[in-house]
């Protein structure tokens, strides 16, 4: 079952993936002066439900782990065009 492996492998990748993407919005949001306390919530809410998917995620459940690599796939993509979008934002500046 090699591609199973690389499959199951890569949800989890990207379930950790989005936890660090919370843990990175968490502290840039307790930093502010006045941290929004609905977006905390959300960010602790969605870092639960992550924890909690990763720790069900079954490697003989090939539909979940589809449906994990589609949809975190999905976030992960959304995050890294709007760090390419800053990153240009940043170059146009210099």
């Amino acid at each position: 079952m090699p591609d199973q492996d690389v499959a199951y492998d890569g949800a989890r990748d990207s379930i950790n993936y989005v936890v660090g993407m919370c843990s990175a919005a968490l502290d840039e949001e307790e930093r502010k002066e006045a941290p929004n306390p609905d977006r905390l919530a959300f960010l602790h809410l969605r870092m639960r439900q992550c924890a909690e998917l990763h720790s069900a995620l079954s490697f003989y459940d090939g539909a979940s782990v589809a449906d994990v690599r589609r949809d975190f796939g999905a976030i992960i993509r959304a995050d890294r065009a709007e760090w390419d979008q800053k990153k240009q934002a940043v170059a146009l500046d210099a």
